[in-house]
């Protein structure tokens, strides 16, 4: 790949040809890959023209197949259209978006961790059509919005969404008009593989990284992200952190109803799950420089997934009227 240095993979989409779409923040640019893993094609840049970008933050398909770009410091999303992804228009967006999908309903749902209310719905014309989602704990949602990008995916089976939040462990199941159909949560506070987040403690700052800090986040076990692997299955990925460093992944597997599949199955050292399409995960490492410090690129790893035996545990809950 060119460029001006090794890429860090560390989300992609899959369009519906199979292709790979993967967002290459380190050099602004998004680049497109074939089902072997070859180059197709790149678009973006470094810049400030039309279909250019300042610092690239995060991408997303909509429901034709076209391509959603947020750029953070020019506070605008870009739009190419299928089939050559060619730059058609922008719009401006206030909020910081963490992570965004598109939705059937020509819409975008974006987590948006400096806003009061975190999960904002816009049109295509970047208007705010509606917000959902307060943190119930304001120091650690303080102390979040600089650490997490938030965990969303879309619901193959219809228009709605699913999203996790690395407070405390509870699926949340939302339609396109973010109104909750049903939350999914942990039958025992206690289970180390449906873990909560211990409060912040009152003398650490919200604001702050320091030793303290670092302790405090390396005492537990965190929430990272959520994938929708089919109509049935959800993926959600956690991680153990030394110094905010991750040390240790692992991935639980339920069904979309709240039943359990698998907890706890750690994810080899050094990959991250980054995407999934229907009976596929991908996964990927970091570039790093070994102890002649040679730069390695990362590798892009797919898996395919193959049923395990249902075990009985779930909790949903239904939303209050």
């Amino acid at each position: 790949m060119t460029g001006k240095g090794a890429i860090a993979i560390d989300a992609l989409e899959v369009d519906p040809q199979g292709n790979l779409i993967i967002p290459d923040p380190r050099n602004d640019r998004i680049l497109f890959l074939d089902s072997r893993g070859q180059l197709i094609r790149q678009v973006g840049g470094k810049g400030e023209g039309p279909g250019e970008f300042k610092s690239l933050r995060s991408a997303a398909l909509d429901s034709a197949g076209n391509l959603l770009v947020f750029d953070q410091v020019a506070k605008r999303v870009s739009v190419f259209t299928t089939p050559e992804y060619t730059f058609s228009r922008s719009f401006d967006l206030d909020p910081v978006l963490a992570s965004m999908i598109g939705l059937p309903s020509q819409s975008i749902v974006a987590f948006c961790p400096t806003e009061e209310e975190r999960l904002l719905k816009f049109d295509l014309e970047g208007r705010t059509v509606r917000r959902a989602f307060r943190p119930k704990r304001e120091r650690i949602g303080t102390f979040l919005a600089r650490t997490h990008t938030g965990g969303l995916s879309r619901d193959p089976r219809g228009d709605g969404f699913y999203f996790i939040y690395p407070d405390e462990f509870a699926i949340f199941h939302y339609d396109s008009d973010l109104n909750i159909k049903r939350v999914i949560r942990s039958p025992s506070a206690s289970s180390h593989w449906r873990p909560r987040m211990p409060g912040l403690p009152d003398s650490l700052s919200p604001y702050d990284f320091d030793p303290a800090h670092k302790q405090w986040w390396d005492s537990h076990l965190h929430i990272d992200r959520i994938f929708s692997l089919d109509k049935d299955l959800l993926l959600v990925t956690l991680y153990e952190t030394q110094g905010f460093k991750d040390q240790a992944r692992y991935l639980n597997i339920y069904t979309s109803d709240g039943l359990v599949i698998a907890e706890g199955i750690r994810i080899p050292h050094p990959l991250r799950i980054v995407g999934t399409a229907p009976g596929v995960v991908y996964a990927a490492t970091l570039p790093y420089l070994d102890a002649e410090e040679r730069l390695h690129p990362p590798t892009l790893q797919r898996y395919s997934f193959l049923e395990v035996p249902v075990a009985a545990d779930r909790t949903v809950e239904s939303p209050s009227p």
